[in-house]
């Protein structure tokens, strides 16, 4: 079995377990791009990074951009950090849309079997699974 199938297999095995894992990919998928964007910020834009209080400080502001697109509307600065800080808004936005949706999912009565529906989406990982079947149903 190669890499790129175990991998999936595992990130499979992840979105199986449900409304808590998904929340755990999201603040990871967040964290990444707060991450990505002020190391950005830095690396282009070193006035701009001073003038926000350095990497730390840029860094918070992408994660009030992200949880608030509102913030960005009084951002000053050359454009590559203002098209930047639209990059974590817009970013930001997608994320916390599919964390509501999660949660909507997650807490609505009757969702339990929810975190179920990817199953068997993993092809070739086990011959066990495809050991009772018969050849019209595979």
């Amino acid at each position: 079995m190669r890499l790129r199938e175990r991998l999936r297999y595992w990130f499979d095995g992840t979105m199986d377990r449900g409304t808590p894992a998904l929340i755990g990919w999201l603040a990871l998928a967040s964290a990444g791009l707060i991450v990505v964007v002020a190391t950005s910020v830095m690396l282009f834009t070193d006035e701009d990074t001073e003038a926000h209080g350095g990497w730390l400080g840029v860094a918070w502001m992408s994660l009030l951009r992200t949880l608030d697109p509102g913030t960005m509307g009084d951002d000053t600065g050359r454009p590559v950090f203002l098209a930047l800080m639209l990059t974590v808004t817009i970013g930001g936005i997608f994320i916390v849309s599919a964390l509501i949706g999660v949660l909507t999912t997650g807490l609505t009565p009757g969702s339990s079997s929810c975190g179920r529906a990817g199953r068997g989406s993993s092809s070739g990982v086990t011959r066990s699974s495809w050991a009772g079947r018969s050849r019209s149903s595979r």
